[in-house]
C-alpha cells in the first residue's frame, strides 16, 4: 500500500509509523528474507530521517555480511542510494579489508561496485584499488597511492605487486565478475605496466568479454588497450563480439570511442564490413540521433579531421598507432571502409535530407555524407535540396533552408565541395553537383521569380557569390548566363549584391575575353 501512487502523504506517513514499530530490534533478520527485505527497503526510502537512521543503527556492524547475502544486498543498495552521506561512508567503511573478497562474491560484488561507482571519494575509491596490490595495503592506514606510483617509488617491489592484481584479475575473469568500474580501473592500470608478454596473455582472454566492458570510462580504455596491442587473432574475435551490439556500442558514451579504434587499426575491411557496417547502416536512422553515433559516422567519412573532432580525442586515438600488427596503409583502409557505407549513406540521407537540413544538429552529418561519399543515389537527396533551394526568397521570416541558419551554412559548404571535387580532378558536372542541380533542377533553369528573389536576398545573392569564386567553368557560365539578364536590378544597398554585381562583370569579362581568344 505504501508504494502505491494512489497512497496519500498522510496515509503513507501512518503507515511509515506503523510498521517502524513493527521492524524495531528485527532489521537484521527481516532483510534476509525476500518479501519482509522489501518493505524494509520501502521503509527506508519512504521513512523521515529518524526512521532511516533507526534502520541503519541494526545493521551498521553487519554490513558487510549483508552485502552478501542475495535479499539482504537489495537494503544496502537502498541505503547506498538514498541514504545521508554519513551513513554511505559508513557502508564503504564497513567493506575496508574486505573489499577483494566481496569483489569475488556474486552479490557482494554488486554492492561494492555500487558504493565504488556512485558514493565513494577518489580518495576512497584508490583505497580500495589498493587492497588488489598486495595485503600490506588491507589495514594499515597508509597514504592513497595508484599502481604506477607505487611501481615507480619501490620499483623492487613492482612485480610483486602486478602478480597480486593479475591473480585477482583473474580469479574476476574465471568468475565472469568483469563487469564494473572498480574491476575496469584495476585492468586499466593492470595492461598499462604488465610485461608485453603477460598482457598478450590477458588481452587473450579478455577479447571475447571486451563488449560487456564498454559502458565504463575505463572499461572502454581497456577495449582500446586490447585493439591496438592485440594480435590480428584477437581483432578478429573482439570484431564478432560485437555483432548484434553494434548499435548499442555505436551510441554509448564511452563505447563509440572503440569503434573508432576499431575502424583505425583493423586491417580485415571484409570482415568490418560484414560483422559490422551492415548491421550499422541497417540501423543508421536510430544511431544518427545520437551526438555520439553521429562521431562514429563522421569517422568512417573524414577520420580524425578536426573539424568534426576534438583534437584531445584525435591524440588519444593516435596512441595506437604504430602498433605492429596494423599492416594495411590507414589510406587504403579508410578508402576501403568509405566505400562500404557510401551507398548505404546516402539513401538514408535521401529519405530524411529535408528533415535533416533544417535541424542544426543533423545538417552537418548531411553535408559531410553528401560531400564524402559518390554512388548512383547521390543524386536523389541532392534532387531534393536543389529544388528547396531554388525556391524563391519571399522574405527573411520565410521557411525557406537559406533563412534557417544552420541550413545556410551547410549549404555554403555543399557549394564549396564543388571546388574541391575540381581541385581532385573532378568535373563539376552532372549529378555530383550541388549547384549544377540548383541552376538547372530537372533540365529547366530557376524562374525568374526565384532569379530576382535570389539577387535581392542577401545571403542567397551571397550563395551565388560563392558559387562564381569554386572558380569550376561549368558552374561560373551558368551563374553569369542566368544572372547578366539582371545585373541592373541588383541592389546596391544589400552588400552581398554589391559583390555579386562585382563579381558577375568580372567573370562575364574573363568569358568573353577567352572567348575572344580563342576566335
Amino acid at each position: 500500500m505504501m508504494r502505491m501512487e494512489k497512497c496519500t502523504e498522510d496515509r503513507r506517513r501512518q503507515l511509515v509509523t506503523e510498521l517502524t514499530g513493527l521492524v524495531r530490534g528485527k532489521v537484521p533478520q527481516l532483510v534476509r528474507a525476500h518479501d519482509r527485505a522489501r518493505v524494509c527497503e520501502s521503509l527506508f526510502q519512504y521513512g523521515t530521517a529518524e526512521t532511516r537512521a533507526l534502520l541503519f543503527e541494526e545493521v551498521r556492524h553487519q554490513l558487510a555480511e549483508l552485502s552478501r547475502d542475495k535479499y539482504a544486498r537489495h537494503f544496502v543498495l537502498k541505503m547506498l542510494s538514498q541514504g545521508s552521506k554519513e551513513q554511505k561512508e559508513a557502508v564503504g567503511a564497513s567493506f575496508t579489508g574486505r573489499v577483494t573478497a566481496l569483489m569475488g562474491h556474486k552479490f557482494g560484488n554488486e554492492v561494492v561496485e555500487a558504493y565504488f561507482r556512485d558514493c565513494a571519494s577518489a580518495d576512497a575509491q584508490q583505497r580500495m584499488l589498493m587492497e588488489f596490490y598486495g595485503t600490506e595495503f588491507l589495514l594499515r592506514s597508509t597514504e592513497t597511492r595508484s599502481l604506477e606510483a607505487l611501481c615507480t617509488q619501490q620499483p623492487e617491489k613492482k612485480a610483486i605487486y602486478l602478480t597480486n592484481v593479475r591473480s585477482q584479475l583473474q580469479s574476476l575473469l574465471d568468475k565472469q565478475l568483469l563487469t564494473g568500474s572498480l574491476a575496469h580501473r584495476l585492468l586499466r592500470e593492470y595492461l598499462s605496466l604488465c610485461s608485453q608478454s603477460d598482457r598478450a596473455d590477458v588481452i587473450e582472454s579478455l577479447r571475447d568479454a571486451v563488449v560487456q566492458m564498454l559502458h565504463t570510462k575505463d572499461g572502454a580504455r581497456v577495449g582500446l588497450m586490447c585493439l591496438w596491442w592485440g594480435t590480428t587473432k584477437d581483432r578478429k574475435a573482439i570484431v564478432k563480439s560485437m555483432k548484434t551490439y553494434v548499435q548499442k556500442v555505436c551510441v554509448d558514451e564511452h563505447g563509440f570511442m572503440v569503434m573508432l579504434a576499431l575502424l583505425d587499426v583493423v586491417d580485415d575491411t571484409r570482415l568490418v564490413k560484414k560483422a559490422l557496417l551492415e548491421e550499422m547502416m541497417a540501423n543508421i536512422a536510430d544511431i544518427v540521433p545520437s551526438e555520439h553515433g553521429r562521431k562514429v559516422l563522421h569517422y568512417l567519412l573524414s577520420p580524425r579531421d578536426t573539424v568534426y573532432f576534438h583534437p584531445t580525442l584525435v591524440a588519444t586515438l593516435a596512441e595506437g598507432d604504430g602498433n605492429p600488427t596494423s599492416k594495411k596503409e590507414p589510406a587504403v583502409r579508410r578508402r576501403e571502409l568509405l566505400e562500404a557505407v557510401s551507398e548505404a549513406m546516402l539513401k538514408t540521407a535521401s529519405i530524411h535530407c529535408l528533415e535533416w537540413m533544417v535541424d542544426s544538429s543533423l545538417c552537418v552529418l548531411l553535408a559531410h555524407i553528401l560531400s564524402k561519399c559518390s554512388g548512383d543515389s547521390l543524386h536523389l537527396p541532392l534532387t531534393q535540396l536543389a529544388r528547396r533551394t531554388a525556391e524563391p526568397v519571399t522574405s527573411t521570416s520565410d521557411p525557406h533552408l537559406v533563412n534557417n541558419s544552420a541550413a545556410y551554412m551547410q549549404l555554403k559548404k555543399l557549394v564549396q565541395a564543388d571546388k574541391q571535387r575540381a581541385a581532385d580532378g573532378g568535373t563539376g558536372k552532372g549529378i555530383e553537383s550541388l549547384l549544377l542541380v540548383i541552376l538547372e533542377p530537372d533540365s529547366k533553369e530557376l524562374s525568374e521569380e526565384a532569379v530576382l528573389s535570389w539577387i535581392a536576398s542577401n545571403r542567397t545573392a551571397f550563395l551565388l557569390v560563392i558559387m562564381l569564386e569554386t572558380e569550376v567553368p561549368a558552374i561560373v557560365e551558368k551563374v553569369v548566363q542566368l544572372l547578366q539578364p539582371h545585373i541592373k536590378k541588383l541592389k546596391p544597398a544589400c552588400k552581398g549584391a554589391e559583390i555579386l554585381k562585382k563579381k558577375v562583370s568580372a567573370a562575364a569579362k574573363q568569358q568573353k575575353a577567352a572567348d575572344s581568344g580563342g576566335d
